[in-house]
């Protein structure tokens, strides 16, 4: 690899807001955000802003609207600039994509991110000034920070189980002691040093099926409809329920995309996530991608990834390097969104406790894990009763989601974008007021009723077919499949 084209992969679509100008350790756009405040963007990061009298909107990353597919990011920043802060927050819910908003008002400086913190705020003070990135291990490098003395953090760090939570951090908590991430449903507010949460902010109302199916048939097609009119894209196609919806909703647009799996080491010719796709595509007589990729890794590329982030996956390097080869001219749309904070259905929120929690996700061992859903208990049980929401739920979505389940798509900066169509906060509302007998596995019936109104033919093929599912399927249809849910729920989620 050349200088020039490793020089590109560090730091690769990461940002810094920071507090004067420093030497940048990326090539990069500067943009002066208020008399104190400076943004480094690098190049390969999307970036667009709109300014109106008194209101400045910076986005990093892209907006998708649903309603209006063919809207471009800098027509959503005007939409956004045109009202009031609180109005803004609310509008902020329609939108799928990866991004970060920073809104400047009056030289205050509010940060905002979408659904699932895919795209990452990470902060830190220094006399009583802060500082901002989109990545951790870079925040700590500009600002000298060294890593965590806490012996629970640090046993964390070096096991397996970090390993098995995508080398991802937990909670609001990093490598950094003097690092923390801004969770999902939170903004930040700059001068007042502090983040506040925004959602839920009112009561989730149970919908009838039919009604929440509609409204979510025409949410996704517009997502999908939106991303495919501004990249070329490439969509993973498995045996299950998510990646089959996001293909029912390019229907009409299939032409445009490139439908693949990855043939992993673990996966054979029989393996269902690779058989089940094959059939379904050759009925349908469309193309259908199997990757094949090698293991072997140029020894400068992985470099710059292990300096880019030091606790990055050894697992998904080999995948990452692929997309960098083969697809970085595209932009991947995974789904592991919209069955997420609805699938742990086996917990009882009535009777939940930490010490459940921290045993069914396998981090029972690190007290300051413990502490941290502790804090996280105390301060949303109530909120959840309020809002009709299961505490479960809410707890996946910020803490799994927010850390698990968005981790690799920051690693993959350095190949290639990925977007997630489901990631938007008012999609995820539909999907909560669905009664959760709709969503559960095995039947996934909401997916499939949504799957039927969007491409029929795709529901000829059962989801994850197997013996197990039949199982399973036989099992809930007596009432009995919350006995081994808890097992086929982190066989199909670790």
């Amino acid at each position: 690899m050349t200088t020039q084209e490793l020089q590109r992969l560090v730091y690769r679509r990461q940002y810094l807001l920071v507090p004067g100008h420093i030497d940048c350790p990326f090539i990069h756009h500067t943009t002066p955000v208020t008399e104190k405040y400076t943004l480094y963007t690098h190049t390969d990061l999307v970036i667009n802003d709109y300014k109106v009298p008194e209101k400045h909107l910076i986005l990093l990353g892209d907006m998708f609207d649903f309603e209006d597919p063919r809207k471009d990011n800098k027509e959503i920043l005007k939409d956004l600039s045109a009202v009031s802060f609180n109005v803004l927050l609310e509008l902020c819910s329609k939108y799928s994509g990866r991004f970060v908003l920073i809104l400047i008002e009056n030289e205050q400086i509010y940060l905002i991110h979408d659904s699932t913190a895919t795209r990452k705020v990470y902060y830190s003070s220094r006399t009583n000034e802060l500082w901002f990135s989109s990545q951790p291990h870079l925040l700590a490098k500009v600002m000298g920070l060294s890593k965590t003395s806490n012996p629970s953090k640090l046993e964390f760090y070096k096991s397996s189980d970090f390993i098995d939570l995508n080398n991802s951090s937990l909670g609001d908590t990093t490598y950094y002691d003097e690092i923390a991430q801004l969770m999902p449903n939170h903004y930040f507010d700059v001068k007042g040093n502090r983040t506040i949460r925004y959602w839920p902010s009112s009561m989730i109302k149970i919908l009838p099926i039919r009604d929440a199916m509609e409204r979510c048939t025409f949410m996704i097609k517009g997502y999908l409809a939106s991303i495919i009119y501004r990249y070329n894209v490439m969509l993973p196609v498995t045996a299950g329920s998510d990646s089959r919806l996001l293909m029912a909703a390019t229907r009409g647009l299939e032409e445009k995309v490139l439908y693949y799996i990855n043939k992993e080491e673990r996966l054979s010719e029989d393996s269902r996530d690779i058989k089940t796709p094959k059939k379904l595509f050759s009925t349908l007589n469309m193309d259908f991608k199997v990757v094949t990729f090698s293991s072997e890794i140029d020894a400068s590329f992985e470099k710059v990834y292990f300096e880019n982030n030091p606790l990055a996956s050894k697992f998904y390097l080999p995948h990452i390097y692929n997309y960098y080869l083969n697809f970085s001219n595209r932009v991947n749309l995974p789904g592991n969104i919209s069955s997420a904070p609805w699938g742990v259905y086996h917990l009882n929120k009535k009777t939940v406790t930490i010490e459940k929690l921290v045993r069914y996700y396998g981090v029972h061992k690190y007290d300051y894990v413990k502490s941290y859903y502790q804090r996280w208990m105390d301060e949303c049980h109530k909120l959840c009763e309020e809002s009709n929401l299961n505490v479960i739920n809410l707890f996946y979505w910020e803490e799994r989601l927010g850390n698990w389940g968005t981790q690799i798509a920051l690693d993959k900066d350095i190949a290639q974008e990925d977007f997630n169509p489901f990631n938007s906060r008012l999609l995820n509302e539909l999907f909560l007021s669905v009664p959760l007998k709709y969503n559960n596995e095995p039947d996934k019936i909401f997916h499939a009723s949504i799957i039927r109104n969007l491409w029929p033919e795709l529901m000829k093929l059962s989801f994850n077919p197997s013996y197990r599912m039949m199982l399973m399927k036989f099992l809930a249809h007596l009432g009995l499949f919350t006995i081994t849910s808890r097992t086929y729920f982190r066989l199909n989620n670790r």
